[in-house]
Protein backbone atom coordinates (compact mmCIF):
# COMPACT_ATOMS: atom_id res chain seq x y z
CA UNK A 1 0.00 0.00 0.00
CA UNK A 2 1.05 3.26 -0.59
CA UNK A 3 0.30 6.18 2.42
CA UNK A 4 0.21 10.08 1.28
CA UNK A 5 0.40 12.37 3.95
CA UNK A 6 0.43 16.11 3.25
CA UNK A 7 0.84 19.42 5.36
CA UNK A 8 -1.02 22.31 4.30
CA UNK A 9 -1.12 25.87 5.73
CA UNK A 10 -4.17 28.43 4.56
CA UNK A 11 -4.36 31.58 4.42
CA UNK A 12 -6.69 32.81 6.62
CA UNK A 13 -9.14 35.03 4.55
CA UNK A 14 -9.25 31.65 1.73
CA UNK A 15 -10.31 29.09 4.07
CA UNK A 16 -13.96 28.95 2.81
CA UNK A 17 -12.72 28.66 -0.89
CA UNK A 18 -9.78 25.73 0.29
CA UNK A 19 -12.82 23.74 1.47
CA UNK A 20 -14.58 24.02 -1.47
CA UNK A 21 -12.11 23.14 -3.83
CA UNK A 22 -10.88 19.93 -1.35
CA UNK A 23 -14.41 18.56 -1.56
CA UNK A 24 -14.06 18.78 -5.11
CA UNK A 25 -10.89 17.40 -5.18
CA UNK A 26 -11.79 14.43 -2.51
CA UNK A 27 -15.09 13.26 -4.66
CA UNK A 28 -12.58 12.94 -7.40
CA UNK A 29 -9.95 11.14 -5.43
CA UNK A 30 -12.26 8.58 -3.37
CA UNK A 31 -13.63 7.15 -7.38
CA UNK A 32 -9.88 6.61 -8.24
CA UNK A 33 -9.60 2.64 -8.85
CA UNK A 34 -7.11 1.51 -6.68
CA UNK A 35 -7.79 4.73 -3.59
CA UNK A 36 -8.48 2.89 -0.31
CA UNK A 37 -9.20 6.22 1.36
CA UNK A 38 -8.26 10.12 1.07
CA UNK A 39 -9.60 12.54 3.78
CA UNK A 40 -8.80 16.21 4.55
CA UNK A 41 -8.18 16.99 8.13
CA UNK A 42 -7.78 19.67 10.03
CA UNK A 43 -6.13 20.45 13.06
CA UNK A 44 -7.57 21.26 16.55
CA UNK A 45 -4.15 23.23 17.63
CA UNK A 46 -3.11 25.39 14.36
CA UNK A 47 -5.66 27.30 12.91
CA UNK A 48 -5.85 27.34 9.33
CA UNK A 49 -3.90 24.33 9.37
CA UNK A 50 -5.17 20.59 7.46
CA UNK A 51 -3.57 17.42 6.73
CA UNK A 52 -4.39 15.00 3.82
CA UNK A 53 -4.11 11.47 4.59
CA UNK A 54 -4.34 9.13 1.53
CA UNK A 55 -4.15 5.35 0.95
CA UNK A 56 -3.70 3.78 -2.51
CA UNK A 57 -3.71 -0.10 -2.97
CA UNK A 58 -0.12 -0.30 -4.75
CA UNK A 59 2.50 2.14 -6.52
CA UNK A 60 0.68 1.63 -9.66
CA UNK A 61 -2.60 3.02 -8.20
CA UNK A 62 -0.83 6.00 -6.80
CA UNK A 63 1.00 7.21 -9.84
CA UNK A 64 -2.00 6.93 -12.11
CA UNK A 65 -3.55 9.71 -9.03
CA UNK A 66 -0.95 12.59 -10.61
CA UNK A 67 -1.56 12.88 -14.25
CA UNK A 68 -4.80 13.21 -13.73
CA UNK A 69 -5.80 16.35 -15.75
CA UNK A 70 -9.13 16.76 -13.85
CA UNK A 71 -7.33 16.83 -10.74
CA UNK A 72 -4.73 19.34 -12.02
CA UNK A 73 -6.54 22.20 -12.10
CA UNK A 74 -8.21 22.07 -8.48
CA UNK A 75 -4.86 21.08 -7.30
CA UNK A 76 -3.79 24.27 -8.76
CA UNK A 77 -6.12 26.48 -7.12
CA UNK A 78 -5.32 24.96 -4.13
CA UNK A 79 -1.50 26.21 -4.52
CA UNK A 80 -2.88 29.49 -4.52
CA UNK A 81 -4.54 29.60 -1.61
CA UNK A 82 -2.19 28.32 0.67
CA UNK A 83 0.21 30.85 2.80
CA UNK A 84 3.15 28.26 2.36
CA UNK A 85 4.42 25.60 0.34
CA UNK A 86 2.51 22.17 0.67
CA UNK A 87 4.50 19.58 2.62
CA UNK A 88 3.94 16.29 1.48
CA UNK A 89 5.52 12.73 2.30
CA UNK A 90 5.03 9.20 0.72
CA UNK A 91 5.51 5.69 2.13
CA UNK A 92 5.03 2.43 1.44
CA UNK A 93 3.90 -0.27 3.99
CA UNK A 94 1.32 -3.14 4.78
CA UNK A 95 -1.89 -3.35 6.59
CA UNK A 96 -0.66 -4.92 9.89
CA UNK A 97 -3.85 -6.35 12.05
CA UNK A 98 -3.86 -6.23 16.10
CA UNK A 99 -4.95 -8.61 18.00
Amino acid sequence: MIFLYTHMQVKPDQERAFLEVSNSILQKVRKEEGNIMCDFLKSTEQEYTYKVVGIWKDAEAYKAHFPREELQEDHDKVLTLLSSPMKAEVFSGDSVELE
